[in-house]
């Protein structure tokens, strides 16, 4: 799934949210509350947050080109708010690639990072989760191997479509430090759940 279809998806789901009919005064929206004012909402202390989230290229889960090879590629990552609105967290990724070496051989791609991020809420089912992180990865094809290092900025915005679960989309920027990776510039998205 390209990154334009992922954006289509989100801006198609928070479509039919908000055509939803209004409910009645004191009636549940079933939604998660976003505030941390009460220690219960998105963000709160101690909370954990398991997600899958943005990955180096434009190409999340499985992809097969038509006549060509495939790839499938993983970046879960898991966040632990230390204090309100303040998270630390780790990711890691895996991705093969059935054609990415030399001579069709294939490669495998390992990355592993540190971040940390801070979330603000617009409303109960609104909000922006940026994060900063440092981030290294290993790729092997054909018995040669690159490493990069990159410190990657994301600032998803994202809604909340149930209690504990929510989808975000939004800029992301990766700034190469050292390896021959470039520096890029994209939209990426984010599927999570907290607890």
């Amino acid at each position: 799934m390209t990154v334009r279809q992922q954006i289509g998806i989100a801006l198609v789901v928070t479509a039919l949210a908000l055509a939803r009919p209004a409910r009645a005064q004191g009636e549940s929206s079933g939604f998660a509350p976003a505030s941390t004012s009460s220690g219960t909402g998105f963000g709160a202390p101690g909370q954990i947050v398991i997600s899958m989230g943005p990955t180096t290229d434009e190409h999340v889960f499985f992809h097969k080109q038509s006549g060509g090879g495939w790839q499938l590629q993983l970046s879960p990552a898991l966040d632990y708010f230390l204090t309100a609105r303040v998270a630390l967290g780790g990711v890691v990724g895996f991705r093969y690639d059935s054609t990415g070496g030399a001579n069709g051989a294939g490669s495998t791609r390992f990355d592993l990072g540190g971040r940390v991020s801070t979330n603000f809420d617009f409303t109960d089912r609104f909000g922006v989760w940026p994060t900063a992180g440092l981030f290294f990865e290993r790729t092997s094809a054909t018995h040669t191997s690159t490493t990069n290092t990159w410190l990657e900025l994301y600032a998803p915005f994202l809604f909340h479509l149930a209690p504990h679960f929510f989808v975000g989309v939004g800029p992301s920027f990766e700034l190469n430090l050292s390896g021959p990776n470039t520096n890029q510039i994209g939209i990426d998205s984010v599927i999570a759940g907290w607890f």
